[in-house]
């Protein structure tokens, strides 16, 4: 019996994330792509705003992270399709999902993506997505110790700076063990930041 998979796209911000997990649900259909940054502006559109305070805007964010989870949980259970979850942790999935992913047989597969703090620094200069004043906060040093923290034992490890994006998918699917397929509906997948 064939294994369902899940696979997790993480990184550091402006590692290209969104656009990746976009590139690569257009190559794997069938896949159900859960997209957190539309799941997030549902519940935090007014985070970006000075009518909400830090308590406030976390609870939001809570609200979206705990609504993504039931989400996940319920394809799982009711369709057992391959799934492509960004922004989530190995840790975060096996503790949140790992009863349902075990009873399922999936295969977990975390995609780590990386790019230098330079050109990430440059990535966010350009990008239409509220930064937060994130970059203010942070070092070379820094940054180079989290990718480390952040990058596991089996992690597939993709460079954005590195490789072209075409270049990020071919890897993450030869890891994956999958193949580009042609989606019928390419146009519609489309990258929404």
């Amino acid at each position: 019996m064939k294994r369902s998979k899940i696979i997790l796209i993480d990184g550091m911000p402006t590692s290209g994330k969104s656009t990746t997990s976009y590139n690569l649900a257009k190559k794997l259909p069938g896949w159900i792509f859960i997209d957190i940054w539309r799941i997030k502006d549902i519940f935090e559109p007014l985070g970006y705003s000075t009518d909400l305070d830090k308590k406030e805007a976390d609870e939001l964010m809570e609200i979206s992270k705990e609504f993504t989870t039931k989400l996940t949980r319920e394809v799982i259970r009711k369709t057992q399709r391959n799934i492509i979850l960004q922004e989530t942790t190995t840790k975060y999935a096996k503790k949140k999902l790992g009863k349902d992913l075990r009873k399922y047989n999936y295969q977990i597969f975390t995609i780590q993506l990386k790019v230098p703090f330079e050109e990430a620094v440059k990535r966010n200069k350009k990008r239409e997505k509220p930064d937060l004043n994130f970059f203010k906060i942070w070092t070379k040093e820094r940054w180079d110790n989290k990718i480390q923290r952040k990058i596991k034992k089996g992690d597939i490890v993709v460079d954005t700076f590195e490789n072209n994006q075409e270049e990020v998918v071919k890897i993450i699917l030869g890891g994956v063990g999958e193949k580009a397929k042609k989606h019928p509906y390419e146009k519609l997948v489309r990258k929404f930041w």
